[in-house]
């Protein structure tokens, strides 16, 4: 903390000394060498900047970070071959494409006189993520702003900031949010303004489940669009995470008001109405969504999953069983639709190899999902394979032990295999969980009468 408060104070030998001193652990493998890169090209020191970069090249999975900050650095320094080396290398390696990237490089083959290769970048990130609320963003990067010569953008507090958000973002991927706030909070600390960096931080406390904290962010009135939208966007989802239904629908329809084209708005507002059971209103605002696909391509395979479990649970099964198999066609490994597939065909009774095989890959996919764990063992326990379910719904007891309908399967297999007493004990214990009304009534039968008197769903 003290080498980033020193570099936000252009103090680059304090942070250099600071950033010296800290442990090879594991996180600082591929911090150290970023943050001491950044301290030297405050110093204007080029030739020991790339050195201390040097070690993030042993790591084969940093090569694209290396090549990046290598070329900021090279950029800031007038450097302007290496810097088109640089860039260009890294645009090859994996995850390397994004808004920072594209703002960076872009501004850069700008000032270079290289429109194309701008043009290039943006084209490239854009297919990325095709319907991006920041196309227009992405594309108003290519009207020359910059005729300084220099890079805007690219400062060494702006370079460490970077650097420590880029951390923050592996953390994030290995689904380690608390490690990820930090880090992203301490790249904030440096680019207070930065309208990544704010999503990103409210981004991750929301997965934290800080929702008041991360709607604060949302709403700060200096985010404009496109970085407004998505706030917006994230916030509505935070509602309908707080049951707050009412007013996650109004800031939707406000939003729709502003882009009435957009699907992602439709999706959310279906998912709400779906959660709310009103199965016939989401079925509508799905289906508009997809009216306004063009293409459909692979990313938009959870409007249809999400049309056909709203099919599904209003009682239209061959439209549901339509549309959950267009996921399939549109994203084949999908654990949750071959999850909820499979297992609706086990529990009709048809197609039962296929379903089984469906649900098989589901776990295979999340071995550690609770609910696709317990959806295989429910499945084996419907087909009358009461020991091989037995095994399954162990496991998801075990991922997830307070659920009161995980715990009630586990219950019912251990009584179908003459373990009486620990299913009446599990049961028991379903009840201690607050489940919902309809089934604590079948659980007080189940302890009343066990499985033997019409007590089962």
């Amino acid at each position: 903390i003290k080498a980033v408060i020193y570099t936000q104070d252009g103090n680059f030998e304090k942070a250099l000394n600071n950033w010296r001193a800290v442990e090879d652990e594991y996180s600082a493998v591929f911090i150290k060498p970023l943050a001491m890169a950044w301290g030297y090209a405050g110093h204007r020191d080029y030739d020991n900047a790339l050195a201390a970069l040097d070690e993030l090249k042993k790591l084969k999975s940093f090569e694209g970070l290396f090549q990046f900050h290598a070329g900021m650095i090279a950029d800031m320094m007038g450097h302007t071959d290496d810097t088109a080396r640089f860039y260009r290398a890294a645009e090859t390696s994996a995850n390397a494409l994004n808004i920072r990237f594209a703002e960076i490089t872009a501004d850069f083959y700008l000032r270079q006189d290289r429109p194309e290769d701008a043009a290039r970048i943006i084209k490239a990130t854009l297919k990325q993520e095709p319907g991006s609320v920041f196309a227009g963003y992405l594309q108003n990067l290519l009207t020359p702003r910059n005729k300084s010569g220099m890079p805007a953008l690219i400062n060494p507090r702006m370079g460490l900031s970077e650097a420590l958000y880029d951390v923050a973002t592996i953390f994030s991927a290995e689904d380690r949010p608390r490690q990820a706030l930090y880090w992203g909070q301490l790249a904030r600390y440096l680019e207070p303004e930065s309208p990544v960096l704010k999503l990103f931080v409210a981004n991750v406390l929301s997965r934290l489940g800080q929702l008041k904290e991360a709607n604060t962010i949302y709403e700060d009135p200096a985010l404009q669009d496109p970085f407004k939208w998505s706030a917006d966007l994230n916030r509505a989802a935070n509602y309908f995470e707080q049951k707050n239904h009412a007013k996650a629908l109004q800031l939707l329809k406000d939003m729709r008001a502003r882009k009435p084209g957009r699907v992602d708005v439709l999706s959310l507002k279906g998912d709400i109405l779906r959660d709310q059971e009103r199965y016939s209103e989401a079925i509508d605002t799905y289906s508009e969504a997809i009216t306004l696909l063009e293409p459909v391509g692979p990313q938009y395979w959870n409007l249809y999953y999400a049309r056909g479990i709203a099919y599904e649970r209003s009682d239209q099964w061959p439209q549901a069983e339509v549309d959950l198999l267009k996921a399939l066609e549109l994203s084949p490994d999908q654990p949750h639709v071959l999850n909820y597939l499979g297992y609706s065909w086990i529990d009709m009774g048809k197609n039962i190899e296929k379903g089984k095989e469906f649900v098989y890959r589901a776990a295979i996919l999340e071995p550690n999902n609770p609910y696709i764990i317990d959806s295989v063992g429910w499945g084996l326990y419907k087909l009358g394979q009461f020991e091989d379910a037995v095994e399954y719904l162990q496991k998801a007891v075990k991922l997830r032990p307070q659920d009161p309908v995980i715990t009630d399967h586990l219950a019912d297999a251990y009584w179908q295999v003459g373990r009486r007493a620990e299913a009446k004990f599990l049961w028991r214990q379903a009840l201690s969980f607050k489940p919902e009304p309809d089934l604590r009534k079948i659980l007080e039968r189940k302890l009343l009468y066990g499985l033997d008197s019409g007590s089962q769903r």
